[in-house]
């Protein structure tokens, strides 16, 4: 199964592709501020545009993880470790418990996947 982040969800949304896998909670939160800035800086031509896009977000087989406290310690280690954000060790982090395979579009994300997963094996 895949686990998805935000940049993979919305090109993939925007793309016209359907998803079926999983999120986290917190990219809810960041495709819904994703499509307000594009918006906002006018990379999406229309508030109309940005709510198809969340409709079709909403409408895709995709099954929620959500980031509990004792989550967070692990967390941290990988963002410090792999010197990336806490969000982008979130998807690491429940990638890597979940035996889940991870994809994104954001290649900075990508090579922390591949270097934590090959440390894991």
């Amino acid at each position: 199964m895949i686990l998805y982040d935000t940049s993979a969800v919305l090109m993939d949304l925007a793309e016209g592709k359907l998803l079926s896998g999983y999120i986290l909670d917190l990219t809810i939160y960041e495709v819904a501020n994703a499509l307000r800035t594009a918006v906002q800086v006018k990379r999406i031509m229309s508030t109309a545009q940005a709510n198809a896009i969340l409709r079709a977000f909403v409408l895709q087989d995709l099954h929620v993880l959500r980031i509990q406290p004792e989550h967070l310690a692990e967390i941290e280690r990988l963002a410090l470790e792999l010197n990336i954000t806490a969000y982008d060790a979130a998807y690491i982090y429940f990638a890597l418990k979940n035996n889940l395979d991870l994809y994104t579009r954001d290649r900075k994300l990508q090579r922390a996947w591949k270097h934590a997963r090959s440390n894991n094996d």
